[in-house]
């Protein structure tokens, strides 16, 4: 064989073992100036924004009647579910605010709110709120390791009531469901929640007055209650006209706060709810120093039979709600 052809041979037998060796791929099989990019990643997202767009997109097709809106702007952009007066009649406005790890349209009294309400002379505006998860307790290591044989071994529940911040009920039966986890990194930290749930009620309370002019009653259930009964010792009482707390639940996690006094000691009208059933607080101590700190516009009213969830019990609840504004703000138009 010529020298020549030899070489070319064996040039061709390399170029093929090293493409073998080297796993090349055939030339159609390079990308080219057609092949689009690999899709970019979604970047995380709350809980909470997840479940408002969905609840959004739900609504938009089903309530023709609810004004889906956004508050706010960019990332702290939020829901609310507007629900103007039916009956001819208002007589005021309403800010709902769901319990923790919830939405604005929560089957059960957040639902039943908003839309009883809204036929019986309230215009009613349900808003999200942030997801408060607060950091798990930090676990001892230099404590002793109890012996299971002592008579003294304590078997209840040792694990704050923080880390189980409210009762998630289940749609059908109203069961208490254990906080889910969650990405921690794209959620609010526990810290800020109070200030976020803060500005979102002012944005909330500009947009139903420039909506109606009439007055404005802050309605709260579980956690929002109690860390709303705080905030409005200082800075949304000249805006409200009353305040309804349903079922407040002790935070021991957040310094300052305190769901038997906070309440108890604002001087505009208070409009206590509790569950005749294991409330998650205990009402006979907020009737207690609110009439120790003589607050005349407090009342109390316990739901009998209900539960933490009120089920089955919406429609007393609802009435109680009616009843009370109805004394506050109807001799007043």
């Amino acid at each position: 064989m010529p020298i020549k052809q030899y070489l070319m041979v064996a040039t061709a037998c390399c170029w093929a073992l090293l493409a073998a060796n080297s796993g090349c791929a055939k030339p159609e099989d390079q990308p080219t100036a057609d092949t689009p990019p690999a899709p970019l990643a979604i970047p995380p997202m709350r809980k909470e924004t997840q479940r408002s767009q969905q609840l959004a997109k739900h609504l938009q097709t089903t309530d023709k009647e609810t004004q889906v809106i956004w508050l706010g702007s960019g990332k702290e952009e939020f829901l609310g579910l507007y629900r103007p007066d039916s009956s001819g009649r208002p007589l005021a406005n309403i800010v709902i605010l769901h319990d923790n790890l919830q939405h604005p349209d929560w089957p059960g009294i957040i639902r039943q709110l908003r839309l009883k309400l809204s036929s019986t002379g309230w215009n009613t505006l349900s808003i999200a709120l942030p997801d408060y998860l607060p950091k798990p307790a930090k676990e001892k290591t230099d404590s002793p390791v109890p012996d299971p044989q002592s008579e003294e071994l304590d078997t209840e529940a040792t694990e704050p009531p923080d880390m189980m911040p409210s009762a998630m009920p289940d749609d059908s039966k109203g069961a208490i469901k254990e906080t889910p986890l969650m990405d921690t990194k794209v959620e609010y930290e526990s810290e800020k929640v109070p200030a976020i749930m803060n500005e979102r009620i002012i944005l909330a309370i500009s947009f139903i007055k420039e909506k109606s002019p009439l007055p404005v009653v802050v309605l709260c259930h579980g956690l929002s209650a109690t860390l709303i009964a705080k905030q409005a010792q200082t800075m949304l009482v000249k805006d409200i006209s009353g305040l309804v707390i349903i079922d407040p639940v002790e935070v021991t996690a957040l310094k300052g706060f305190d769901s038997k006094l906070d309440a108890m000691d604002l001087r505009i009208p208070v409009l206590d709810i509790a569950p005749e059933f294991n409330p998650r607080t205990a009402p006979a101590l907020r009737k207690k120093n609110a009439a120790r700190l003589q607050h005349k516009g407090y009342r109390q009213q316990v739901i009998h039979g209900a539960d933490q969830d009120f089920s089955n019990t919406e429609a007393a609840l609802i009435k109680t709600v009616r009843g009370w504004g109805e004394k506050l703000f109807r001799n007043a138009l």
